[in-house]
């Protein structure tokens, strides 16, 4: 199965390619991408360190770690070359093989790019090839202002930046206290993203991307049902995928709204 989500300009003009693939090892699509006030990072595997050429640590141990901090030194790299910094992310999506290592990422993530408050999410995906990680990235380019909106805490709402009239939210986790109950952690991770979205100013109803992973992708079906009686005739973007989660949680979700 595949599935794929875009986000496009209206005018080409507010389109323009930064930083190209073939720098950091990818020949086939671009590595920045600006669209008016943001910048796009395409996904980043730390499998070649596009510097020396040489292959990353494959298939031991030590392979996520030495990948993981590869991808985000690449990530601050190429921020570097357009003149912003990691203080500029606004939303960063994590993928990983095996979601045992999710503690491993946050440590390292803060090792190379500092203690970053922006939108984050995590899941476990069955990455093709020797990668381990894939991380993807939307930044604000310099000369506007960028703004956290929410402090997420564990288990309580989600952290929720803003920018140019768009509110970037981290992962949203249903209470750990409805274990395999898949429809009751998908209302109550609603209920939390609608809870962090009025303190930030706005609510479901202006939810313009909503991206839900289920553990489970066979519950696809009862879970539209279930958004359509939430948003009833006023639905967003959404994308809908399977995906390794923490134990205990059935359901995942982030968006992206104004």
């Amino acid at each position: 199965m595949l599935t794929a989500s875009v986000i496009a300009v209206a005018d080409p003009a507010h389109k323009e390619v930064l930083v190209s693939g073939a720098q950091y090892g990818m020949h086939n699509i671009s590595s920045v991408v600006r669209g008016g006030p943001f910048l796009f990072i395409s996904g980043i595997r730390g499998t070649i360190d596009p510097r020396s050429g040489r292959t990353v640590s494959e298939e031991t141990q030590e392979s996520f770690g030495a990948q993981t901090r590869m991808a985000y030194e690449i990530i601050r790299a190429i921020l570097g070359e357009v003149g912003a910094d990691a203080s500029r992310i606004l939303r960063l999506d994590c993928y990983i093989r095996d979601m045992n290592r999710a503690g491993e990422d946050a440590l390292i993530r803060t090792e190379v790019l500092g203690n970053l408050p922006c939108a984050s999410t995590i899941v476990g995906l069955p990455l093709g090839a020797r990668g381990e990680v894939e991380i993807t990235a939307i930044a604000l380019a310099s000369g506007y202002e960028k703004q956290l909106l929410v402090t997420g805490t564990e288990g309580a709402l989600p952290n929720i930046v803003g920018a140019e009239g768009f509110l970037f939210v981290s992962e949203c986790h249903a209470d750990r206290n409805l274990p395999g109950d898949r429809a009751a952690q998908l209302e109550n991770a609603l209920s939390v993203l609608d809870v962090g979205l009025r303190q930030a100013g706005s609510g479901l109803s202006r939810i313009v991307r909503l991206e839900l992973y289920l553990q489970d992708i066979h519950f696809s079906q009862a879970a539209h049902a279930i958004l359509r009686r939430r948003f009833k005739d006023d639905p967003p973007v959404l994308s809908v995928m399977g995906a390794d989660l923490e134990s205990l949680s059935e359901v995942k979700l982030n968006a992206i709204a104004v």
